[in-house]
């Protein structure tokens, strides 16, 4: 009789690497200076934000787009306000990402660490619901309680603004705006006034 012993090791290690694999999925979310958007067809849209404390005012401010691969990873363009490689890829409970040349992007070589050359890890602080992500193209778009053009509305965000997608209609998308303070604010805004990130060209708009 031949043993079984070998076969059931080998499944048990094909399970255990399935496994592995499986667990190391990107998921939507902020991830510290990284708002985070995995779309239902498989596409990544992020957008980062870090600002330098004090009187005078340096920012490192870029959206990203690219296809998500069989291994979980991404290789992505930056959109603005110029375009750079990258890549990006599941790590423990966060995500670690890199760009060529990163520090060539204004603002951003006083500000992102040296290891965005090979992989700077950010964890992950808050998991979010969105199916992708997209900027303001209008100068203002009022942000509706419901998607109705006479629906209430206390608040509006302006062009280049970032949000995130939970939903979206022919006509209006659900979206949630985060300031720079980190505080978010939900409401429907008029689709034709947003443009997806993936839909961006490497420059501002």
């Amino acid at each position: 009789m031949i043993p079984q012993f070998p076969a059931l090791l080998l499944a048990a290690s094909l399970q255990l690497i399935s496994t592995a694999l499986s667990a190391q999925v990107l998921h939507s979310g902020k991830y510290e200076q990284l708002l985070l958007a995995v779309t239902p067809d498989g596409y990544v849209e992020g957008h980062y934000y870090d600002e330098m404390p004090g009187s005078t005012r340096i920012t490192c401010s870029f959206s990203m787009s690219g296809q998500v691969d069989a291994m979980g990873h991404v290789t992505f363009v930056t959109k603005a306000p110029m375009g750079f490689a990258g890549s990006l890829r599941p790590e423990g409970d966060g995500v670690a990402f890199s760009i060529e040349s990163a520090t060539e992007m204004p603002g951003c070589g006083m500000l992102l660490p040296p290891e965005i050359n090979t992989g700077l890890a950010l964890s992950m602080v808050e998991p979010k619901q969105w199916i992708g992500m997209a900027r303001v193209k209008d100068p203002r778009a009022y942000l509706y309680q419901t998607p109705q053009v006479h629906a209430t509305h206390a608040r509006y965000i302006v062009r280049d603004d970032v949000v995130g997608i939970l939903v979206c209609t022919d006509s209006w998308c659900q979206v949630e705006y985060t300031n720079k303070a980190g505080n978010s604010h939900l409401g429907w805004v008029k689709r034709k006034h947003l443009v997806n990130l993936r839909d961006l060209r490497a420059s501002r708009l």
